[in-house]
């Protein structure tokens, strides 16, 4: 019995020790981040987009990737924007949604396409996410937006894009209305 209790008390020390190690490696990633070493720090964070970690430690992974993408004018923007992208397919609805944010602060295009496809099953929330995301893109983002709209056939699908213009902002409205004409 009591070899049994030391035996549970290890194994829970043992995930004590896993969960611990994960949240300090985002803090050190996040010091880089906040000594100026950039490239290190976002090496460092973009190792904890696809683990295995607890979705805590992956979203602040996601939002201190998109952090560094918007320093030094952009600089590593590119290669944020690369590695958010396929979370954007992830099971969990907190990290899709703070890529869609991440993407959107990125103001990384060729998320548009993709964010698009997103609206058609994506819950409230999401899809107001994605308004603003496309809105935060800026206006080619908004055409593309806008093209789909204009192109679609079908009514649900129509309704949603409608729904996803309104969101982006008033500049979406007037471009939509202009473009409908």
């Amino acid at each position: 019995m009591k070899s049994w209790s030391v035996s549970r008390a290890l194994c829970l020390l043992f995930l004590v020790v896993i969960l611990l190690s994960g949240c300090s490696s985002i803090n050190k990633a996040r010091t880089l981040y906040t000594n100026g070493e950039n490239e290190d720090a976002l090496t460092m964070a973009l190792d904890y987009l696809h683990s295995d970690q607890e979705e805590s430690i992956r979203i602040d992974a996601i939002n201190l990737v998109g952090q560094i993408g918007m320093e030094n004018n952009g600089q590593f923007r590119e290669k944020a924007g690369m590695a958010l992208m396929p979370l954007l397919d992830d099971q969990a609805s907190f990290v899709r949604t703070s890529v869609i944010k991440n993407l959107g602060i990125l103001e990384y295009l060729p998320a548009s396409q993709k964010l698009i496809e997103i609206s058609l099953t994506a819950d409230e929330d999401t899809l107001e996410e994605i308004g603003v995301t496309i809105g935060g893109i800026g206006p080619k983002a908004i055409d593309i937006l806008i093209r789909e709209y204009l192109t679609e056939k079908y009514p649900p699908k129509q309704a949603i894009y409608k729904k996803v213009i309104l969101l982006t902002g008033s500049d979406a409205v007037k471009k939509l209305e202009e473009m409908s004409e």
